[in-house]
């Protein structure tokens, strides 16, 4: 009998219908996966894009017209987010902080000087048919970063 359940599954799969076990809980939405990881920088939170579509989700749903945008300038990886208020500017450590994430979520993990572009993210749009994660970013700044092990450490340390 556990031998027909199996076929009728894999029958089930193979024409695109969801199986589960009976009795078997649904995901609450409260557990599903955010497109971001929240790191800390002292009290302040810092998003952090898991992948070139949860950058796009995380930069034009989430994040706020006011929020700092960065990344790291000529590579590959994840688009930082630091939330801050209407006409908040970023305290200088925490954008050391942050500019310390993206590149180290980024292709650029390694090196010890990384170019890490920001803007406030209402300077971030991302262009229509563009590849997951591509934008375009008009009036960003350039922070040459000298990566700091120490700081990056404890930041992923949280």
């Amino acid at each position: 009998r556990t031998g027909d359940l199996s076929v009728l599954e894999a029958r089930a799969k193979a024409s695109g219908i969801r199986v589960s076990a009976p009795g078997a809980r649904k995901k609450q939405e409260s557990e599903e996966r955010k497109p971001y990881t929240e790191l800390r920088s002292g009290e302040r939170v810092v998003y952090v894009g898991r992948g070139a579509k949860d950058n796009d989700e995380l930069t034009t749903k989430i994040a706020r017209p006011y929020d700092l945008w960065l990344h790291a300038k000529g590579w590959t990886g994840a688009h930082v987010i630091v939330p801050l208020g209407k006409n908040e500017s970023c305290p200088g450590e925490l954008l050391v902080d942050a500019a310390h994430l993206a590149a180290h979520f980024s292709d650029a993990r390694g090196e010890s000087v990384v170019e890490v572009q920001y803007t406030p993210r209402k300077y971030v749009r991302k262009p229509k048919g563009s590849a997951p994660g591509a934008v375009v970013i008009d009036r960003e700044k350039v922070l040459v970063l000298r990566v700091e092990p120490e700081r990056l450490e404890r930041l992923l340390r949280g």
